[in-house]
């Protein structure tokens, strides 16, 4: 980043810098300046900044304070992370002009602004802790509500390696340093105006939407559950199926699926899989004349004592009585459509027509 500062300064007094690299040896950076005719006239001072470093003396500076940036509503708001007050104030007077700017210093103030709201793009700088920048872009990329927002990763390591690491993490786009300015601005603008395109589709295929038991779905997200639904049913029986072998059958992590189960249905996958082995027992009870110990098999059950609290505090009664219950309701049906049925045979036979010597009613 400090490379950055200075091209910056040397392009504004009309200079230039060049570098020269031997592979294992050394690196040479050379900047000239060209020299200007002093004119007598003093030039208009522009607003000076003091970064932390030490006097001549040995006496340390104060460090830089966190620049404060009016917050309009009708532009992008960027979010620019970094535990360094300098490199952010430099990253955040790029892009003042055309973006509402915060500046959460580290990973945990991060997170905090995130819960407050939303940016629509984050600029991310290796954190003196190289893992939090990388926890941190996760964190982002795994959340429901935040996946969709670009971040750009700058780092001062020039590993491939390195850089692979930050995009597997969900990085965008991972920028080396020194980068052009210039560059960074267009990789933000193009990053910005991708994802508008996006929400602008979502928001027009509302197609793409259905309401399943009483809840707006993505069919995204309804073809999701239906595949887990589909591969909890196939292994029912399995008394060890769990997160793990869910998470592996769909291809993802544990922890992708806990969020994304979340963001959709507000529910763990433990609890889903009580859920449709309690369904399966209760279909079991109402259709088949299995007992009460084959259907806790297949129902995946392996506790009989579990199984009877988990269907006593969903359907408020044990197994037996439920059956019972649900049997006299089916038969009181019959019966009653049984009784309808034979009073409308016996009117329809108790009913005759009039002979051809019947009076007319008076």
């Amino acid at each position: 980043m400090r490379l950055a500062i200075c091209h910056s300064l040397v392009v504004r007094l009309h200079g230039e810098i060049t570098v020269e690299s031997t592979p294992n040896a050394q690196t040479t950076f050379t900047v000239r300046l060209p020299q200007l005719q002093v004119t007598g006239e003093s030039a208009p001072a522009e607003q000076q900044h003091i970064v932390a470093g030490n006097t001549d003396y040995g006496l340390p500076l104060q460090p830089a304070p966190r620049q404060e940036f009016p917050f309009d509503k009708k532009r992008p708001t960027m979010f620019v992370v970094n535990d360094n007050p300098e490199i952010m104030n430099f990253v955040a007077e790029l892009f003042a002009a055309e973006y509402n700017i915060r500046m959460p210093a580290g990973m945990a103030e991060a997170i905090d602004l995130l819960r407050q709201m939303h940016p629509d793009i984050i600029v991310c700088e290796a954190l003196t802790e190289k893992t939090e920048s990388l926890e941190l872009i996760r964190y982002v990329k795994e959340g429901r509500l935040t996946a969709h927002i670009p971040v750009i990763l700058l780092s001062t390591s020039r590993q491939i390696d390195e850089r692979i690491k930050g995009v597997e993490s969900g990085a965008d786009i991972c920028l080396t340093l020194p980068f052009d300015v210039e560059y960074l601005k267009a990789v933000a603008g193009q990053l910005l105006k991708r994802n508008r395109s996006l929400k602008d589709y979502y928001k027009s295929t509302i197609s793409a939407f259905e309401i399943t038991d009483g809840r707006m779905m993505h069919q995204d997200d309804k073809e999701f559950i239906d595949r887990m639904l589909k591969i909890i049913n196939d292994n029912i029986s399995n008394t060890d199926i769990s997160t793990k072998f869910i998470a592996a059958e769909l291809g993802m992590s544990v922890r992708n699926l806990y969020r994304r189960l979340d963001g959709i249905l507000n529910q763990t996958p433990s609890q889903i899989i009580k859920e449709y082995r309690l369904t399966k027992a209760e279909q079991l009870l109402t259709t088949t004349k299995l007992s009460i110990d084959e259907i806790i098999y297949k129902a995946g059950f392996v506790n009989r004592g579990t199984f009877f609290k988990c269907f006593a505090a969903k359907y408020g009664c044990t197994p037996k009585v439920y059956r019972k219950e649900r049997l006299s309701q089916v038969d009181g049906a019959v019966g009653a459509a049984s009784d309808e049925e034979s009073d409308t045979v016996t009117d329809t036979a108790g009913t005759s027509a009039p002979g051809p010597d019947a009076s007319p009613a008076e």
